[in-house]
């Protein structure tokens, strides 16, 4: 027969309470946010505790040597660059244990600075002056300027500063980040307005004889000058650093220039232009040069000498001729031949024979008038490319003035 036994259960009235409490406790919970978690020494970063509960105090540590917060939402400066574990802590006033939190916080190292200015000087820059100095640094957030004058200086970005004295004074910029600094630095002259400063006027002249119409360049050569006055001779001026100037009728100018320094001194310098009449029966040809040739036929590497001619058209003798001194091939070109006598009538047409002997030509160029003189205004040498065939032994000529 089966026996059953009952054992009574006696609970103290601290048990109960202990197994209703421990089995219906709530412990805190929760996390963080940062804002700025990732930014350049000096940075102020700000954290927010977000979905936290059932706790009764809340406390923080940056990860430096400086003081943390009792407050939800607390924001906290990092001096240095470097990586910070930051923690949160949620405490209840129960039996339950601490939550924590950690994050990390990279503070990054600022880039190095670069000091740089430019300056504004009036001119002249007589004393009293006053200089404009406009800060261009890069990567700073904080300026000390030297202006070069015991006791003066300033914090200010952009500053300015009034020299009473003249003088030369060494102006020091340094722009600054955090522990890094760079220092730049410019000259600055402060004229004394009682001692002008004497210019010289001086200019060369390109193209200073020529037939009219043509242009004439003026190169300014002139010291000590801030501005400059052009007299042409022709009733036509101009204000430029170095001007061209258009002469339309034969002359001989007299080209003025008047240079003036900061001091308002001035001095000039006089030079002559002569401007000729358009010379319409003559022209010069000092040379002649065989650029280059057909590719078919006309010239054939390894001709003998090759030759050539300056024929009068409709005339019995020839003006030039010349010779090639040796065997003729492509690779030998350009060939050039240098006139004895050099003028040539702008009346008359001419044309080019070319030869491989004395006797019969191997190219005829120009009898149709392609070297009518009066369209050609030469002045020493004549390009001529033989590259396009006609007829025959014909070809046209490319003439290039040069």
């Amino acid at each position: 027969m089966a026996t059953i036994r009952l054992v009574p259960l006696f609970l103290s009235a601290i048990g109960l309470l202990c197994l209703t409490r421990c089995s219906n406790k709530n412990c805190p919970v929760g996390d963080f946010d940062i804002t700025g978690a990732n930014s350049v020494a000096p940075a102020t970063v700000s954290f927010k505790a977000v979905s936290a509960s059932n706790f009764d105090n809340i406390s923080w540590s940056f990860g430096d040597s400086n003081v943390g917060s009792t407050e939800t939402e607390p924001s906290h400066l990092y001096i240095l660059p470097g990586v910070y574990t930051v923690t949160m802590r949620l405490s209840a006033n129960n039996s339950c244990d601490d939550h924590i939190v950690t994050k990390e916080v990279n503070i990054l190292a600022a880039a190095a600075p670069i000091a740089n200015f430019e300056v504004q000087l009036p001119q002249p820059a007589h004393a009293p002056c006053t200089t404009i100095l406009n800060n261009l640094s890069q990567n700073a957030s904080t300026y000390l300027w030297d202006f070069g004058v015991a006791g003066a200086s300033s914090t200010q970005q952009n500053a300015t500063y009034t020299y009473q004295q003249p003088g030369t004074y060494e102006v020091k910029l340094t722009a600054s980040v955090g522990s890094q600094s760079s220092t730049t630095s410019r000259t600055i002259v402060v004229t004394d307005p009682a001692q002008p400063i004497i210019p010289i006027a001086n200019f060369e002249i390109n193209n200073n004889l020529c037939e009219a119409p043509c242009v004439v360049s003026f190169i300014n050569a002139s010291v000590n000058a801030v501005s400059y006055s052009w007299d042409f001779g022709d009733n036509s001026t101009s204000t430029g650093l170095n001007p061209s100037h258009s002469y339309n009728a034969p002359n001989t100018y007299t080209v003025k220039l008047t240079a003036t320094s900061s001091t308002n001194a001035t001095d000039t310098e006089t030079k002559t232009v002569t401007v000729k009449a358009l010379d319409t029966t003559e022209t010069v040809l000092r040379k002649v040069t065989l650029k280059k040739v057909g590719q078919y036929g006309c010239f054939l590497d390894g001709l003998p000498d090759l030759s050539f001619k300056l024929m009068v058209e409709n005339g019995s003798n020839d003006v030039f001729s010349g010779i090639s001194g040796g065997v003729f091939a492509n690779a030998t070109t350009p060939l050039v031949w240098t006139m004895q006598n050099p003028i040539l009538d702008k009346t008359k047409t001419y044309y080019f024979e070319f030869f491989s002997n004395d006797t019969s030509p191997v190219c005829v160029m120009g009898k149709s008038g392609l070297l009518i003189m009066p369209n050609y205004n030469f002045n020493g040498d004549l390009q001529v490319d033989l590259t396009d065939f006609v007829t025959g032994w014909e070809v046209l000529i490319d003439l290039k003035n040069q």
